[in-house]
């Protein structure tokens, strides 16, 4: 069976360990982070994050 970029990013992160990734790179992960959330919070009401949502509500409620 082959793996899915997800699942292989799943694992990747599950066998990370927090104290062996450089400072530097903590650092600017949770510059990100919080930048993300930022961005996402601002456009919240906008009329594309509606679409996303509407269409991730969608999705889930398919059946596989």
């Amino acid at each position: 069976m082959m793996t899915t970029l997800t699942q292989a990013l799943g694992e990747f992160v599950s066998d990370l360990q927090i104290e062996k990734v450089p400072v530097e790179v903590v650092s600017k992960a949770k510059a990100c982070l919080l930048y993300g959330i930022c961005i996402a919070m601002s456009a919240h009401d906008s009329r594309p994050a509606q679409i996303a949502e509407a269409a991730v509500a969608e999705g889930e409620t398919l059946t596989v």
